[in-house]
């Protein structure tokens, strides 16, 4: 084997929507909603690069009811984020690994990285 690859999400962190939904109420004074169908496109938007983190941040403030900054949004991801303990001993396995290149790959967002950033520094080193 000369390469591993690993996702992030869910592979190497956990987190869980609903806690974020439960976030966004609380935040605004509204029941907890699921995402709209046209907040899963900006979502993946901004997964995808296509919008910035400001301008994600923009859109849900005015969806949800929030006035969060792009800090704030880092600071509820780092709330969510969890340490995937069986990817992470892999991941772990496979850098000790002599003579195999580890990476990862996955369709997170900015703020999703300098919130695993700020819980775990160095986790993209």
């Amino acid at each position: 084997m000369k390469y591993f690859l690993f996702d992030i999400g869910n592979v190497l962190v956990d987190f869980d929507f609903e806690v974020l939904y439960q976030l966004h109420s609380k935040a605004s004074g509204k029941p907890i909603a699921p995402f709209s169908e046209y907040d899963l496109e900006m979502r993946d938007a901004v997964e995808r690069g296509l919008i910035s983190d400001a301008e994600w941040v923009e859109y849900i403030n005015g969806a949800r009811g929030l006035s969060w900054s792009e800090d704030d949004l880092v600071k509820v991801w780092s709330e969510l984020f969890s340490v995937n303990e069986t990817g992470r001993a892999l991941f772990d396995q496979a850098q000790a690994t002599a003579g195999v290149s580890v990476h990862t790959l996955s369709n997170i967002a900015k703020h999703h990285m300098d919130a695993i950033e700020s819980n775990w520094s160095g986790f993209f080193d």
